[in-house]
């Protein structure tokens, strides 16, 4: 992310941290990686984003946390002999986000899909605000109609973007054809 707002490229305002990119089998590495993610998304909140008529748009960070249940596993000892493997990241990674929140002037708005719920830590719902949706297979019309209704209630979050900022998601997540 940092090298792309460095060359003034202009860069989206979805940012995708996957479960299997971050962790490492090198002590400290896992941890590095969060660390730089974070580091990246503070750049990313720095620069703002230009419409077509170059005019800056106000638009928030969309975070999408894949396999969230991997990067905010419950801590204890229902984990058995891999717990400590879960409860450093886990730490680090409330710990940054709650420090990036405070740091960065742009709302971020994460977005956590996971297939197993029931293993999110109690504090990092309570931290990212966590609410549940529960559904099976999403067309990409119901995933617009969640979102624009998401976006339009926090309407001073994007500046009449909300329209633009669904085809967007749409287009990333399910491709341009749908």
């Amino acid at each position: 992310i940092a090298d792309k707002v460095a060359e003034g490229e202009n860069t989206s305002r979805l940012v995708e941290l996957d479960a299997s990119t971050i962790y490492s089998s090198y002590f400290g590495e896992t941890e590095n990686r969060i660390a730089r993610f974070f580091d990246d998304l503070r750049e990313l909140a720095k620069h703002p984003l230009k419409g077509k008529d170059g005019e800056e748009v106000r638009a928030p960070l969309l975070v999408l946390l894949d396999e969230a249940d991997a990067l905010l596993r419950s801590r204890g000892n229902d984990q058995g002999a891999s717990g400590h493997l879960f409860d450093r990241p886990l730490s680090l990674m409330l710990s940054k986000m709650q420090s990036a929140a405070s740091e960065i002037d742009t709302p971020m708005i994460f977005i956590c899909c996971t297939n197993r719920p029931d293993l999110i830590d109690p504090a990092a719902r309570r931290r990212f605000g966590m609410r549940g949706a529960g559904f099976g297979s999403l067309e990409p019309s119901g995933a617009e109609d969640i979102l624009r209704r998401k976006l339009k209630s926090r309407g001073d979050m994007v500046d009449g973007g909300t329209e633009a900022a669904v085809e967007a998601v749409g287009d990333y997540v399910y491709g341009s054809n749908g």
